[in-house]
């Protein structure tokens, strides 16, 4: 695996929006000196990132990693881990921007990142855009697990839930969801955990496999939560 310090993560998924800003800024003719005192510009250039961003699904996981790595795990030595395709030496890499980073990234594998926090924690990420019921849930789950013989290792499956229609009243009933999976008799897995924004005032995390506990705490935006 490549590991890297909090910092250095960050770094180069800033360098890499700082591109993406650069290249959107010149196809539309827009002087980047004018989205300092431009709202309206500036909204419009960060909402086309956001929507080629959804678009790629190594950004969202590593910005799902570091966001992660940021809120739930506090020790100072923490780190955020990828999976290396085989043959490549660590000591050899230059990683400046996240396009280096998925030429040397294992895409085959069950791992999507990593967390390094007095000791590795591996996750395979999954984002559900479905029904937030608790039937509809779990047979989302249920698929996922099937894919994989009901044998992920000591990986952890994260489900982070992404309606697209804020209205929505989430209606999962995670003690259920816990009762129907004991039920499939999973023969290996680290926890199964599910992550979701409730009501824009926290971050939520669920684990609903082997058992059920929460976390939360308050929302705060990457931007002020991620070190400048």
């Amino acid at each position: 695996m490549i590991c890297f310090d909090v910092n250095e993560i960050i770094g180069i998924f800033k360098v890499t929006k700082q591109k993406e800003i650069s290249e959107i800024c010149e196809e539309k003719n827009i002087d980047k000196r004018e989205l300092l005192n431009n709202k309206q510009k500036m909204e419009l250039i960060v909402d086309e990132i956001v929507e080629k961003s959804k678009r790629k699904k190594e950004d969202i996981e590593v910005f799902i990693a570091i966001d992660d790595c940021l809120t739930w795990y506090s020790d100072v030595d923490k780190k955020v881990c990828f999976v290396l395709k085989s043959g490549i030496q660590r000591d050899k890499l230059n990683i400046e921007d996240l396009d280096d980073l998925k030429k040397v990234v294992e895409e085959s594998t069950l791992t999507d990142f990593a967390i390094w926090s007095n000791g590795l924690r591996k996750f395979q990420l999954k984002q559900y855009k479905e029904d937030l019921t608790t039937d509809c849930f779990f047979e989302k789950i249920k698929k996922t697990l099937d894919k994989y013989g009901n044998d992920l290792g000591q990986t952890n499956l994260l489900f982070v839930l992404q309606s697209d229609d804020k209205k929505v009243k989430m209606d999962i009933n995670f003690n259920d969801l816990n009762k129907k999976l004991i039920e499939l008799k999973i023969k290996n897995i680290g926890e199964i955990l599910v992550q979701y924004n409730q009501n824009n005032n926290f971050i939520v995390i669920n684990r609903i496999y082997p058992e059920v506990k929460s976390m939360r705490k308050k929302l705060s935006l990457p931007s002020f939560n991620w070190p400048q």
